[in-house]
């Protein structure tokens, strides 16, 4: 088309000119003063009429495409800011989140002092963490020159944690409630009912222990609250332990099978107390 146009651009124009010119006298000619097209401005209409509206929406398709185009390209810029304003959202969010959290364990902590006036106390890190099918332990960053020794009860804001098996002067090994070693002597707080909490090595994995040697008939419910009873005077009586999970009377047995679930989150402690002496 373009190689034809080149080739005959003089003809090309020549020829635009006179059907301009026709028009344009025939568009005067037709023109009349009454309101009653006449035949030969019918013809004329006729004839543009359809030029006229391939023109109008070529040229409105054109502008309508532009301002579509400028209206995409702005929705585009808008939805990219709204995505950084989401996103900055979200991190502060999630550090007010992280700040609540250290707020109510700091808090927590304050707590459990208060209530542990009687006690002497030693504030920890936990920077080493040992569990495994046998072993539910962790170290902690202070020891003997801090007096911490062998035996002592090592405690957080929600209760009982364990107790410390092993001390250097600037370390400790602490023995969890999870462990399958460890024993604890328990009560209900509602009714007072007796019996021993110790680890399980397949409950330890879901944060939970057994309640052992309680009898038959013992008054002990689902949702029963479980504190340490003091006996023995290796733990000071009145430390939560957790809440009773499950009771099940077992077929020829006097006892009930009794699961835990231990107030505190073994393993994600950051900080624990240690209890010198009570």
């Amino acid at each position: 088309m373009w190689n034809f146009i080149n080739r005959n651009y003089w003809n090309v124009v020549i020829v635009s000119a006179v059907v301009l010119a026709l028009i344009c006298s025939v568009a005067v000619i037709a023109r009349g003063d009454g309101t009653e097209a006449s035949g030969l401005t019918n013809v004329v209409n006729v004839i543009v009429t359809p030029i006229k509206s391939v023109f109008g929406a070529v040229t409105g398709g054109i502008g309508n495409f532009f301002e579509d185009l400028s209206q995409s390209k702005s929705a585009v810029k808008e939805n990219k800011q709204l995505k950084k304003q989401i996103k900055q959202l979200e991190n502060e969010n999630e550090r007010l989140d992280e700040l609540k959290n250290e707020n109510d364990r700091l808090r927590k902590m304050l707590d459990l002092k208060d209530r542990q006036d009687n006690y002497t106390t030693v504030a920890c890190e936990v920077v080493g963490r040992s569990f495994s099918t046998w072993n539910n332990e962790f170290v902690v960053n202070k020891g003997t020159a801090d007096g911490i020794d062998v035996g002592n009860v090592v405690t957080d804001s929600g209760g009982l944690v364990g107790s410390v098996t092993m001390a250097g002067t600037n370390w400790a090994r602490v023995t969890t409630v999870l462990d399958s070693y460890s024993s604890v002597s328990a009560n209900v707080i509602r009714s007072g009912e007796c019996g021993i909490v110790e680890g399980d090595i397949k409950l330890a994995s879901s944060g939970e222990c057994a309640f052992n040697y309680t009898v038959k008939d013992a008054d002990i419910s689902i949702g029963d609250t479980l504190e340490t009873s003091g006996l023995g005077n290796m733990y000071p009586k009145g430390i939560i332990i957790g809440k009773v999970k499950t009771v099940e009377a077992v077929s020829g047995q006097i006892t009930k099978k009794i699961t835990v679930d231990v107030a505190v989150d073994i393993y994600n402690l950051k900080e624990v107390t240690v209890i010198t002496s009570f």
